[in-house]
């Protein structure tokens, strides 16, 4: 990730313009790669729902990227997603 995006990102959180969902989501992705989002979802308490519309918000932002595909428990595969170097 670019020093300008990281910045970017943290005054977004100040600013009170980035929801608190996001920061978790996010920092359970850089905290803990690669995860798919039901994992994400596991791991936050968040509903995969919100999971999902979160990673997309940070998809957009170029502050993630999809990974590989990984086998979930629920028998089928999902992208495991990671934060941008």
């Amino acid at each position: 990730m670019k020093d300008t995006s990281t910045e970017a990102y943290i005054a977004n959180i100040k600013e009170g313009k980035t929801s608190l969902q996001a920061v978790q989501v996010f920092n359970c992705i850089r905290n803990n790669p690669p995860l798919t989002r039901l994992e994400i979802s596991e791991k936050t308490g968040i509903p995969i729902n919100a999971v999902c519309g979160r990673v997309n918000e940070l998809l957009h932002a170029h502050l993630i990227v999809e990974g590989d595909k990984k086998l979930q428990r629920t028998g089928r595969q999902a992208y495991t997603l990671k934060a941008v170097a």
